[in-house]
C-alpha cells in the first residue's frame, strides 16, 4: 500500500521530529564532531574505517529512537546490507545519470525503517521501501536535493574562505568544519528517513496522530 503525501508534509515532519528530539540530537552532533575532528588529528586515516562503522551504529539508535522502537533486538547486519546494496545501485546510476541514482535513493530511502520496526532483511527492506514510495518519491527526491545542495554549497564556501586565506584556522579548525558539515547533513538524511516514514505509517495504520 503506499502513501501520497508532499515536500512540505515531509519537511513538517521533519522539522516536528527534530524539535521532539533535539536535546538527543544536540548533544548527537557535538560528540560526533568532537570524535571525528580527533580521529583526523591523531588517527589519519583511521576515521574514515572507524567513522563508517561508528556512524551506522548511532544511525541504528538515532532511528530507533526517532521510530518510538527503542530496546527491540538490533538487526545490524539487515541495516548494513540493505545500505551496501542500495549504495552499489545508486553508485552505479549516478555513475551512467544523476537522475537514476537520485531515483533509486528515494525509492530506497526507508529501507532502515523496515529493518527496525519490521526486523526485515536486507533485500526484504528494499523491497518495502520500493512499493512504499511508489506515490512519494518525488518529495523524498526533492528534499534531498535541496539538502545536498546547501550541505555541499556550504562545504565548498567554506574551503574557498579557508584556502583564500581571509580567515586563518588552527589544525583542528580546519579538520572540524567539514566534520560539522558530515555530521548535520547525516542527521538530516536521519530525519528524512524517518518523517516519511512516519507520514507512509500513519496512512497505511489510520494513525491519527503520528506522536500519540
Amino acid at each position: 500500500m503506499t502513501s501520497r503525501f508532499g515536500m512540505g508534509d515531509l519537511v513538517r515532519e521533519m522539522i516536528a521530529i527534530a524539535q521532539l528530539h533535539r536535546v538527543l540530537l544536540a548533544a548527537l552532533a557535538v560528540g560526533l564532531i568532537v570524535v571525528y575532528t580527533l580521529l583526523d588529528l591523531t588517527l589519519e586515516g583511521a576515521s574514515n574505517a572507524g567513522g563508517m562503522v561508528a556512524g551506522l551504529v548511532v544511525e541504528y539508535a538515532v532511528l530507533q529512537r526517532m521510530l518510538d522502537r527503542s530496546g527491540e533486538p538490533w538487526r545490524l547486519g539487515s541495516m548494513l546490507g540493505s545500505q551496501l546494496l542500495s549504495g552499489l545501485g545508486m553508485l552505479v546510476g549516478l555513475v551512467f545519470l544523476i537522475l537514476p541514482g537520485l531515483f533509486l535513493a528515494a525509492r530506497w530511502a526507508l529501507a532502515p525503517a523496515f529493518v527496525i520496526v519490521d526486523q526485515r532483511r536486507a533485500g526484504e527492506s528494499l523491497s518495502a521501501s520500493w512499493d512504499a514510495t511508489a506515490e512519494c518519491w518525488k518529495p523524498l527526491a526533492g528534499v534531498y536535493v535541496i539538502l545536498f545542495v546547501v550541505f555541499v554549497g556550504t562545504l565548498v564556501g567554506a574551503e574557498a574562505v579557508i584556502q583564500s586565506g581571509f580567515v586563518t584556522l588552527p589544525a583542528w579548525g580546519q579538520s572540524a568544519i567539514p566534520n560539522v558539515i558530515a555530521v548535520l547533513y547525516s542527521i538530516a538524511c536521519w530525519l528524512v528517513v524517518a518523517a516519511a516514514f512516519r507520514l507512509w505509517q500513519s496512512v497505511i495504520g489510520g494513525i491519527e496522530d503520528v506522536f500519540a
